[in-house]
């Protein structure tokens, strides 16, 4: 089979033909049919996010069909429609027993710890697919594994009461404005903490929802914040950020991490899109052997909303 595989850290990824994995009794084998291009494959191609052995298949966000099935996963079907959880837990451990599987201590997770899906097959665990109605294309399935999926799951652990303001930072602002966020602003041309100071009356956002996670965002999310406010860490940046424990213990509040999403919760985001209760945005597409200009597309700022590549 052919993949793209990161063989050297903050170089461009090589295809390869590769043996199509071989699976064990409790996996599956996934064709791949749409795999998602997030940010996080640019800090792995990078070097800034060190998970898995050199070489290894990028891709985390992966959907397509089932292809093999292993003794043990005698509920799968082949051709079999499905999303792939990428975070593979031990199922042993305290996290796992408490039904936090996400959290596990063991955790593998595809396209990082091990191969991914930048490749025409990708094998997983037969416990972590998860059956997709027609209603739903591989496309718009593969980017809510990550992209959708950490999202949701941050908004389920952190509900958003009425009367409530909240903060999202992100770089699309154009695009925020026509999905519908009430005010925009720009951070590089207008003061944003004055700015919703304003716009709350003076009294700031109750959450933060920072998916850029940048220094600056970071230490800006924390000036703005209401007493007892929260803000709620998704993006995978890796440089620290500046805190004075002081500010946090005057007006109490709560930094949180926030990443995955458990499967229940994907299945649940699955069964809104299918009713078009969410509608992922899908900008561009492409051939596996483009996967090198799709990741510097995503660098570069080209890509609103998400890309996908299709083996």
């Amino acid at each position: 089979m052919k993949a793209m595989q990161l063989v050297k850290y903050d170089q461009p990824l090589k295809l390869v033909d590769l043996p199509i994995p071989p699976i064990t009794r409790h996996d599956a084998l996934v064709r791949i049919k749409a795999c998602g291009v997030c940010h996080t494959d640019l800090h792995l191609q990078e070097g800034s996010i060190v998970r898995g052995r050199l070489p290894f298949t990028l891709g985390h966000e992966m959907a397509g069909e089932v292809a093999e099935i292993g003794e043990e996963a005698d509920w799968l079907k082949k051709g079999m429609r499905v999303l792939v959880n990428y975070h593979y837990a031990c199922g042993a451990c305290h996290n796992c027993r408490v039904g936090l599987e996400d959290e596990c201590t063991e955790l593998t997770s595809g396209g990082m710890d091990v191969d991914g899906g930048y490749a025409e097959y990708a094998k997983a665990p037969a416990r972590n697919l998860l059956p997709l109605p027609d209603e739903v294309s591989y496309e718009e399935a593969s980017v809510l594994a990550c992209g959708g999926g950490t999202v949701y799951h941050a908004m389920k652990a952190n509900p958003i009461s009425l009367g409530e303001t909240i903060v999202i930072s992100d770089e699309k602002l154009t695009l925020a404005q026509k999905l519908g966020a009430d005010h925009v602003l720009n951070a590089s041309k207008q003061d944003v903490v004055k700015e919703v100071r304003v716009l709350t009356g003076g009294e700031g956002p109750h959450k933060v929802f920072d998916l850029v996670s940048a220094p600056t965002t970071l230490e800006t999310s924390l000036q703005l914040l209401h007493k007892r406010g929260r803000l709620i860490v998704i993006g995978a940046l890796t440089k620290p950020f500046q805190v004075n424990p002081l500010h946090l213990v005057r007006s109490r509040i709560q930094i949180h991490g926030q990443g995955g999403c458990p499967s229940y919760e994907l299945e649940e985001l699955i069964q809104l899109v299918k009713h078009r209760r969410v509608q992922p945005l899908i900008s561009k597409s492409y051939p596996l052997e483009d996967a090198n200009q799709a990741l510097e597309d995503l660098r570069g700022g080209r890509i609103l909303g998400r890309a996908v590549i299709k083996p």
